[in-house]
């Protein structure tokens, strides 16, 4: 049933219960009438125009309550289902991020599955970027990045946020360039992901986050460098890198990513 007809049977059904009490009354009403008549001085029963006045207006209180129940219900099992855990949230801490990957293969499963309701669930020359990954007191608080893939013959763009409770929200929607400014293959930003793991990343502060930085940028010393699997200082060197900052109370550190 859905959210539109379940009003519409309430209705027609509040409607066929005035016309049965009514009927049923008339037949009463009849019965008591010819007794009256052949006792001669006994009171009738209400007139039936009553009867029907004061039927319908408790049987539409009742459908209106019933409606209202109806209507809470839906609301709340919508609620429930798009608040509810879509990806399990490991352990895991600013200091530990071995499970970043595990983390993102169950996020983009259920981006898959989600996709699939469109028409497929391959996410063709898929490449994403890191919007922000933040850590409350050392602790996970919230992921969150933005695919581009082609779907259907179209391109598509998709934010993806999940919080420390596992509940998954996303946004889709098509555009003709659908390319995002700081974004990587698929398999690189895996890369990066499981190469987090391999620094110690201070906690100067109650809040520490990882976000992308705006177009291209120079390699400079002082930073990382993604290199394979993993993340090598970096240096002076020439070309031109994706770049992830992360800060944490006053201290900040960059992440250049090879442009590919």
């Amino acid at each position: 049933m859905t959210h539109v007809t379940a009003p519409i049977i309430l209705l027609a059904g509040a409607a066929a219960l005035i016309i049965i009490i009514v009927c049923l009354y008339l037949l009463a009403y009849r019965a008591h009438a010819n007794r009256a008549l052949k006792n001669g001085g006994e009171r009738p029963m209400a007139a039936p125009r009553t009867v029907l006045a004061v039927s319908a207006v408790a049987v539409l209180l009742c459908a209106a309550a019933l409606g209202y129940a109806a209507g809470y219900k839906a609301a709340y099992d919508d609620f429930e289902g798009a608040s509810s855990p879509a990806a399990e949230v490991p352990p895991m801490t600013l200091r530990d991020l071995s499970a970043l990957p595990e983390l993102f293969d169950a996020v983009l499963e259920h981006v898959r599955r989600d996709e699939a309701e469109y028409g497929s669930a391959e996410l063709i020359d898929a490449r994403a970027e890191l919007t922000d990954l933040a850590f409350l007191n050392g602790g996970f608080s919230y992921f969150s990045f933005t695919l581009c893939y082609d779907s259907g013959g179209e391109r598509i763009t998709r934010s993806v946020d999940v919080n420390a409770a596992g509940a998954v929200f996303t946004e889709r929607w098509t555009q003709e360039d659908g390319s995002t400014e700081n974004s990587v293959p698929l398999e690189t930003f895996r890369r990066l992901l499981a190469a987090l793991d391999g620094v110690d990343w201070p906690e100067g502060g109650e809040v520490s986050a990882f976000q992308s930085m705006f177009g291209s940028v120079a390699q400079s010393p002082g930073g990382y460098v993604l290199s394979g699997g993993a993340l090598l200082p970096s240096a002076d060197a020439s070309g031109e890198y994706r770049a992830v900052d992360f800060s944490s109370g006053g201290e900040l550190m960059r992440i250049y990513i090879p442009i590919e």
